[in-house]
């Protein structure tokens, strides 16, 4: 379901414009009153005047979208999007946030933005952009550059506010028929608040909060159940599919989510196919056994030995499949061997499994200011490790960066420069310290104009740091002592900073014999290319195809997923992007107002909103 708004973004270094149409403005101009900006009962505020916010090139109007998943409930996160409007001059929304916005049906109708009365998301928060051109100069980027830094992601700053239940059309419309199908999905997931029989002809499920937004699988198990429901059917039932399992060209997926929805009756016919000689019966009949809940933990061991072997042709999928089970010590203790792992990709997905269920092998930090510790910027997760040291970012979901393997430090015997030389990272003391030196840009678009004339050059901020790299980048994100001077980089620019550093071959640790190893540098994969490795054909040593990957999806053509790499040119796609899960909602609150905007007579800041 795509929804969308008009809304402000703040903080930006000199490069916004709040050039739109009238009808836009004015809407802007009455969302700033509401939120009481040039209130006279709000002391402090009655001299903010919303026009003038609207001046200043701190702030500029955008656009903002987002898509609600199928099946989403309340309180939700997900994704939104924010791009410039058409002829706006805002240069780039880099370090910019987003002030609370309302997304609706037909919210950014540039002819009546009025219109659209329910609210179905709400989004605020720092505004990422792609960290291939965050730290260039706006004003000298080439076309491709300008028109990504015009577009932005503000990741898991979206709250769905109502739910979005999955709907079950009958073919033959029939009362006494739905309200069978609400009973039996109901019994399956011990939950009555599940299904509920709308009329003869439609039923509505909501997915159950164990399922933690994997809408995918909870459709296809209810798809997948039968209507009669009773142990001897349940066993009869279960007994004939492991019998056409193991038959050539079985359909594979649909049994195993068969077996999942006739629950516990499946599981003695499922635990010898666990054994298989066939490796995609043996995946298909261990996953079935661990969502159903098996309870000796066999079927968890037998995905972990294939997410253990090498080139297994289910390895990454089996550690999918152990992320998506109930958080257990004993689960959690498997997984910590995969952070070692020889392949990035099964390290990676072993963290963000283990960060997910907030597991000790992964110590987190949330990174905030220290003027505010309550604006979250990012959190940074170090998962200590005798392996390579790899530096692994989100671009969707929730902003994190993770250092895995061995802690690299910053290898600094040339200063390391960026941003046309007004950061600055220098070794000190001998190498056992690092000064981060920055000079704030205030990048604008014409030398002549007023902004321009009455600015003054902020001063310099120096930073002095220890010189490993997880202490950098919380002094990038602006920790450190509240009476000192400190940076204030965004997220995307954090991730540009990490990305340069390690092109530039400046993060290096060593290894258990002495041996100095490059770090790596990884962001995450976007949606499409993700869902493609979890759908690929497995290829045998002859080079045939030997049968495709599971598929968690819905059957049937993958929808175009939401364009949240970072911005980039705005394409809505056709069809909504599953839900991003996420165990801890973010605090995406915006810092104060810029210095350089209108402020009240007390020195307070404008209302947050």
């Amino acid at each position: 379901m795509f929804v969308s708004g008009f809304g402000l973004v703040c903080q930006l270094r000199g490069t916004g414009d709040s050039t739109a149409s009238n009808v836009v403005r004015q809407y802007m101009i009455k969302e700033l009153a509401r939120h009481g900006f040039g209130d006279t009962r709000v002391p402090g505020f009655e001299r903010v005047n919303p026009t003038d916010v609207l001046k200043s090139p701190a702030y500029a109007i955008v656009r903002v979208d987002a898509y609600i998943p199928p099946g989403a409930r309340k309180d939700d996160w997900t994704d939104a999007q924010v791009s410039c409007l058409p002829k706006n001059l805002t240069t780039s929304l880099g370090h910019g946030v987003l002030f609370e916005t309302d997304l609706k049906l037909g919210g950014a109708d540039a002819d009546n933005p009025f219109g659209a009365v329910n609210v179905l998301v709400r989004t605020k928060g720092a505004v990422a952009v792609n960290p291939a051109y965050a730290l260039d100069n706006p004003n000298s980027t080439t076309p491709q550059a300008k028109a990504s830094l015009r577009t932005g992601t503000v990741m898991l700053g979206a709250r769905v506010m109502q739910d979005r239940p999955l709907l079950v059309q009958l073919r033959f419309p029939q009362r006494s028929l739905s309200r069978k199908i609400e009973e039996v999905v109901r019994e399956r997931f011990q939950d009555d608040t599940v299904a509920r029989a709308q009329d003869e002809g439609v039923v509505e499920l909501y997915v159950p909060p164990s399922f933690r937004g994997d809408w995918q699988r909870f459709a296809e198990v209810a798809r997948h159940l039968f209507v009669q429901n009773s142990p001897a059917f349940n066993a009869a039932k279960a007994r004939q599919l492991a019998a056409e399992a193991v038959k050539p060209g079985a359909r594979l997926e649909d049994i195993s989510y068969c077996w999942e929805g006739l629950g516990a009756s499946s599981i003695p016919h499922v635990l010898p196919l666990m054994a298989h000689a066939d490796p995609k019966v043996a995946f298909f009949a261990a996953r079935a056994a661990a969502f159903i809940g098996e309870p000796t933990g066999a079927a968890q061991q037998r995905l972990m030995q294939m997410a253990r072997t090498a080139g297994h042709p289910y390895r990454l999928t089996a550690v999918r499949t152990l992320g998506r089970l109930e958080s257990t010590a004993a689960l959690n203790h498997l997984l910590r061997e995969l952070v070692d792992a020889d392949e990035a990709t099964v390290r990676i997905e072993a963290y963000q499994v283990l960060a997910r269920n907030r597991d000790s092998a992964v110590v987190s930090t949330a990174v905030a200011p220290a003027s505010d510790p309550s604006s979250q910027k990012f959190t940074l997760d170090r998962v200590a490790t005798n392996a390579p040291p790899l530096v692994y970012v989100t671009r969707t979901g929730d902003p994190r960066i993770a250092l895995l393997g061995r802690t690299p430090d910053l290898n600094l015997a040339v200063p390391f420069t960026a941003m046309d030389n007004r950061l600055t990272l220098a070794a000190q003391a001998g190498g056992r310290q690092v000064m981060l030196f920055f000079r704030a840009p205030w990048w604008v678009r014409d030398a002549n104009s007023p902004a321009s004339k009455d600015h003054q050059e902020p001063a310099p901020v120096k930073v002095l740091s220890q010189p490993d790299v997880d202490t950098i980048i919380a002094r990038l994100g602006g920790m450190g002592a509240v009476d000192a001077q400190s940076l204030d980089f965004s997220y995307g620019e954090v991730v540009a900073i990490l990305q340069a550093l390690t092109t530039n071959r400046k993060l290096t640790a060593r290894d258990a014999k002495g041996q100095m190893m490059i770090a790596r540098f990884q962001m995450q994969e976007p949606t499409r290319i993700r869902e493609d490795l979890a759908t690929a054909t497995v290829v045998d040593a002859s080079g045939a195809a030997s049968g495709a990957a599971p598929q968690f999806g819905p059957v049937g053509p993958t929808p175009e997923p939401v364009r949240t790499d970072f911005g980039g040119p705005r394409q809505p796609p056709a069809s909504p992007a599953p839900i991003v899960a996420a165990d801890r909602p973010p605090q995406p609150t915006p810092a104060p107002l810029v210095t350089s905007a209108p402020v009240p007579a007390n020195g307070s800041t404008a209302p947050r909103f």
